[in-house]
């Protein structure tokens, strides 16, 4: 019995100290949400490629759809995105392609991306008439930068 209740103390105290950690991790990313109406992102965007002029053009509607057009290939894709951005300004863009149609797309892939799945972390200029698209919440392994279409 000493041994569960022993057992029992040392799982209890163990979520005790990571219970802080548990609660900072929370506070520092966001979760994504279906965007609200007035959301930074909510519009369309346009990016050319600089080494081929290859164009992209991403509308992030209200619904959580976003038709994706990148050179010839169209997708069908839903997103979420967090409400607020993080401490540095990232917010976090989760998007999923429900059908790609085909077609070679700005980086000469023609792969189906149908069931994809990527996270992405956009960080917007002042303005908001800009915004760069990060692998992670930093600003390396990025593109960009997009131009809101008006």
């Amino acid at each position: 019995m000493s041994v569960l209740r022993n057992a029992l103390a040392l799982i209890l105290f163990g979520l005790a100290l990571i219970q802080p950690a548990l609660a900072q991790a929370q506070t520092q990313t966001p979760t994504p949400a279906p965007a609200p109406a007035d959301h930074p992102l909510i519009g369309k965007w346009q990016w050319t490629r600089p080494g081929n002029q290859c164009k992209e053009v991403f509308d992030f509607r209200p619904d959580g759809s976003a038709p994706v057009v990148s050179g010839e290939e169209n997708t069908e894709n839903i997103y979420t995105v967090s409400s607020s951005a993080d401490r540095n300004g990232f917010y976090q863009l989760n998007m999923k392609t429900l059908k790609d149609y085909g077609g070679k797309d700005c980086g000469d892939d023609s792969t189906d991306t149908t069931n994809q799945e990527t996270t992405h972390f956009i960080l917007f200029e002042p303005q908001k008439t800009m915004h760069i698209v990060c692998a992670e919440p930093r600003v390396s392994r990025c593109y960009g930068p997009l131009t809101r279409i008006p």
